[in-house]
């Protein structure tokens, strides 16, 4: 049973490590992305700076932006990191995440969507959804 506390704990420990490495070496991009002139949508730009959105498939996942920072809850965990808009593409860079333990699915879920999460992806802002290789979100309504 201590082998496996410890294990899990040097994994934990290591994977943190790599994560604070890779948020040193952040560079923040824009946080605007702009809708082709032909948009029948009726705005030019839309931004994603200070919006945060809910998967629509599971509500505990969130993601949000804010100047040029990215962060949100990947089920049990919460992370954060960096991302950057080219054209309809979005630069997503993870940094950090809190530890907090889950049930074994749910933190096989998250790796899934760490994984996935971190790198080049699709953009799409279609009013209050935001789509991510074509996977849904909508945008959680602020209490300000």
């Amino acid at each position: 049973m201590i082998k496996v506390l410890v294990t899990i704990f040097v994994m934990l420990f290591v994977s943190v490590s790599v994560y604070a490495d890779k948020y040193d070496k952040l560079v923040y991009g824009a946080t605007e992305y702009k809708y082709p002139d032909n948009s029948s949508y009726g705005e030019n730009s839309v931004t994603v700076n200070s919006n945060e959105y809910r998967l629509l498939s599971n509500n505990k996942i969130t993601i949000g932006f804010s100047d040029g920072r990215v962060f949100g809850s990947s089920g049990v965990n919460r992370f954060m990191g960096s991302y950057e808009l080219k054209g309809d593409k979005i630069e997503i860079r993870l940094g950090s995440s809190t530890m907090m333990m889950g049930s074994e699915k749910e933190m096989e879920q998250e790796r899934e969507l760490l994984m996935w999460l971190e790198g080049s992806h699709s953009v799409r802002l279609l009013k209050d959804r935001l789509f991510l290789d074509g996977i849904e979100f909508e945008q959680v309504k602020s209490n300000k």
